[in-house]
């Protein structure tokens, strides 16, 4: 996986400066920071472990084929991070002193899954005086490249 990526890349930029004619409509690069968060929900206990939203990195390629008037064709290729911040105390219950409750420390982890996207879709254009709305379908392919965390409970 690691040699497909630069070589997918590479083919994708020099297929661009090689072709002639109207078959690349344009290329372009889109760069970002992508926000997200994940929930998670233990339901024998019936708790939701509260978490906080991840920033990462968000960087595309896209290329726009096949151009008619009104018509085209739009590939992206992305890497987005995603993930989450959790914070988990656990309680300790004192028996021997009048079931007293303990809140121990607060413990931090931090997960992030990072994602390879794919997204070929059909792109159809309505040209107006000021504006130019867009109406785009087609799927959207994510492929986990990597997953990090430091929790003792590893993604399987």
């Amino acid at each position: 996986m690691k040699r497909i990526i630069p070589s997918l890349v590479f083919v994708l930029l020099f297929a661009t400066l090689t072709v002639e004619g109207q078959f690349i409509r344009s290329v372009g690069l889109k760069a970002g920071i992508s926000l997200a968060d994940q929930s998670y929900k233990f339901t024998p206990i019936d708790y939701t472990l509260e978490t906080k939203p991840v920033t990462g990195p968000g960087i595309a390629i896209l290329m726009e084929a096949f151009g008619g008037k009104r018509f085209s064709v739009q590939s992206d290729l992305a890497f987005v991070t995603k993930g989450s911040k959790s914070t988990t105390r656990s309680v300790t219950v004192n028996h021997l002193e009048n079931d007293k409750i303990i809140v121990n420390k607060a413990d931090s982890k931090v997960s992030k899954f990072y994602y390879l996207c794919l997204s070929p879709v059909a792109r159809y254009r309505i040209d107006m005086e000021r504006i130019t709305p867009y109406a785009l379908l087609g799927p959207r392919v994510d492929f986990l490249l990597r997953y990090k965390t430091d929790s003792d409970y590893p993604l399987d």
